[in-house]
């Protein structure tokens, strides 16, 4: 019993063979297979010697190694493998000067849209994306319709005699991957020539032949490589360019001067007559010479949009502003007075100015007497570029000190609409507090002293914060104070008319809550009216408390004062009501804003009106200016570092 064995070939399938002794079954042709360690020549003559000694008339012929006898069997596989690869080699070949024909002419027919494309803004790196992407998408639709194929022709020889089966998807997958890349590069020779053409020329489709065009790239790629021609480029040295234009600068007084000094030092330096700054000092702003505020061109300006795309000047000449104005008349006649505004500069050359990836300005220059002086203005536009980005912060420093000004002043101007001095008459004690959150604020508290001892008692709370809630504030105490003045008719009537002027006078995107009380000194009563506003707390002191049970302020009563009505401001028309409560000896109001019940500590928990209750059931036996303090002090205690969210506002009034 012997292995399997493949006499007919390594590609044959094995099949049952009986082995007979050649004493048995003679043979006039035989082969010998002999194992050794000898090498192949030394076997050979031992093997010659061997059958000689024998038989001396018998010869001996195809002496070789196993490896060479299966080298034999699998030549005709290996021609016929060699062929296919030729033959596949030849139609990848094809195929890749088939896409490079038709992106070639695609391109061709696209090259005015390429142009408009790069004149509208886009750069060289968009126009490749473009051409490389249609390169790939014919790539990619070729390579999904043969798998396809491949699938369908496997599925049809594996039914057929030939029994193919195809196991392994990495060889497709490897062709594909060779196909997409050979497609890409293929694609990258017409796109980089699409990238390199200038708008104007795309544009206008004047190409010539595709050998000048070729010509014209490769002369562009080997200026740009060049030693001596980049040195030849320089023109004007750069150092001490750059060092004139910084001692210019460093003479002037203020910022324009500065960039007026600069400019002129580029003038006499290139030897040119006209160099223009047009700066955009704030973004979305136009572009403005910095000699001339009435020379400007807008901030999505058409040659704005061309100099993104490039990474040197751009040269105006006539023949291109003709070109512009041309398309500019036939797709957008916005442009028209942009590119007249730079017909009347006789600029021939326009350099970005850059801050960062955005376009700051743009140096205009006319005919200079210098010449390859093209490069050395990227470090003038760059110094060109720090003193405006510069000129941009001092002008934010300066705008922020302005506010911050205002801002001062409107805050001490704030301050005078509240009461000046704590309020006490013979039967009350009136103290209040007001912390904005943002330097001014929206919250108002008020005392009004209304003659025949009657005192007024006022907080309100407008939406909001800043300066526009401190505008609603002040419209608020206007009112409220014009119609205290009267002296007659309900509180509940004050309010409606205070809802009515405030909807007049701001609409009903602003709106404020309210709270208003008189107290009669004589009749002991107090009157009040609640706009919306959080319930004011009134805790009943020791005047409340009778001989048979003692007072005990810490379990004392405290009432909340809801009645009322909504927010004054909101509604054009609306209804009140009012209220009257008694007051006696050790009474204590509290009056208080929402950013006092909600001020938050460092763990954003809210203060709360339960803590409020008590901090007042606290404090009520204390004086009315040492219960203000006290509660300020507990309120910033609970806060600590926490941020002021909202203003935060209260008002406390004690019976004597």
């Amino acid at each position: 019993m012997v292995g399997d064995v493949r006499n007919f070939g390594l590609d044959s399938l094995t099949h049952p063979e009986f082995y007979f002794s050649y004493r048995a079954v003679p043979s006039a042709n035989m082969q010998w297979a002999i194992r050794s360690n000898l090498d192949e020549a030394k076997l050979t003559r031992e093997l010659r010697q061997a059958v000689a000694s024998i038989d001396p008339d018998q010869t001996i012929y195809s002496v070789g190694t196993m490896r060479q006898a299966i080298s034999d069997s699998l030549s005709t596989e290996r021609l016929q493998s060699v062929l296919l690869g030729f033959f596949a080699v030849a139609a990848l070949v094809l195929s890749v000067i088939g896409v490079y024909g038709v992106v070639s002419y695609t391109v061709r027919q696209r090259t005015t849209e390429m142009g408009t494309r790069m004149a509208l803004g886009a750069d060289s790196r968009s126009v490749l994306r473009l051409v490389m992407g249609d390169g790939l998408r014919m790539s990619g639709v070729g390579t999904a319709v043969g798998a396809v194929a491949l699938f369908l022709l496997a599925k049809a020889l594996a039914r057929t005699a030939f029994h193919m089966q195809f196991n392994d998807v990495w060889p497709f997958a490897f062709a594909a991957l060779v196909i997409g890349s050979l497609t890409l590069a293929a694609s990258w020779f017409p796109a980089w020539r699409a990238a390199g053409l200038p708008p104007m020329i795309a544009i206008r489709n004047d190409l010539g032949s595709g050998w000048q065009e070729s010509k014209l790239h490769y002369r562009q790629l080997w200026e740009r490589a060049s030693p001596e021609r980049a040195m030849q480029d320089l023109g004007v040295e750069q150092a001490a360019l750059l060092s004139s234009m910084v001692a210019a600068g460093r003479d002037a007084e203020s910022f324009p001067q500065a960039i007026a000094a600069a400019l002129q030092t580029l003038r006499e330096t290139l030897g040119t007559d006209k160099a223009v700054l047009l700066a955009q000092l704030a973004n979305d702003q136009p572009y403005r010479a910095t000699e001339d505020a009435l020379v400007a061109i807008p901030a999505d300006a058409f040659l704005v949009r061309r100099l993104k795309g490039l990474s040197s000047p751009l040269p105006l000449s006539g023949e291109e502003l003709d070109a512009w104005e041309h398309w500019a008349r036939e797709n957008d006649t916005v442009r028209l007075a942009e590119i007249a505004t730079l017909r009347t500069l006789h600029a021939e050359l326009a350099v970005p100015v850059f801050s960062k990836n955005s376009i700051i300005g743009v140096l205009l220059l006319g005919k200079t007497a210098q010449q390859g002086y093209a490069r050395s203005l990227a470090p003038a536009a760059a110094q060109l570029g720090l003193m405006l980005e510069n000129g941009r912060l001092t002008g934010r420093i300066v705008e922020q000190e302005r506010l911050r000004r205002e801002l001062l002043l409107a805050t001490e101007v704030q301050k005078r609409l509240f009461p000046q001095a704590w309020t006490q008459t013979s039967s009350i004690e009136l103290a209040g507090m007001c912390m904005p959150a943002r330097g001014v604020g929206g919250d108002y508290y008020d005392f009004l002293d209304l003659g025949s001892r009657q005192v007024g008692v006022a907080l309100a709370d407008v939406a909001g914060k800043g300066i526009a809630a401190a505008l609603i504030m002040s419209i608020v105490q206007a009112s409220l104070r014009s119609l205290t003045e009267m002296r007659n008719g309900s509180l509940a009537e004050l309010a409606a008319k205070m809802n009515r002027l405030l909807h007049r006078s701001t609409g009903s995107n602003s709106y404020a809550t309210f709270f208003y009380a008189q107290v009669d000194e004589e009749k002991r009563e107090l009157r009040y009216v609640n706009a919306g506003h959080n319930p004011p707390m009134l805790f009943r002191g020791a005047g409340w408390s009778t001989n048979h049970v003692p007072f005990v302020a810490s379990v004392a009563p405290v009432e909340e004062l809801a009645t009322g009505g909504t927010i004054i401001g909101m509604f054009a028309q609306a209804s009140y009501e009012e209220a009257r409560i008694e007051l006696r000896s050790g009474d204590v109001l509290m009056l208080f804003s929402d950013g006092v019940s909600e001020a938050h500590n460092p763990a954003e928990e809210e203060f709360g009106e339960e803590r409020l209750r008590e901090l007042l059931r606290k404090v009520a036996e204390l004086p009315v200016n040492e219960m203000c303090t006290a509660v300020m002090q507990e309120l910033k205690k609970w806060m600590l570092d926490a941020p002021q969210h909202d203003d935060l506002t209260y008002v406390l009034m004690k019976v004597l």
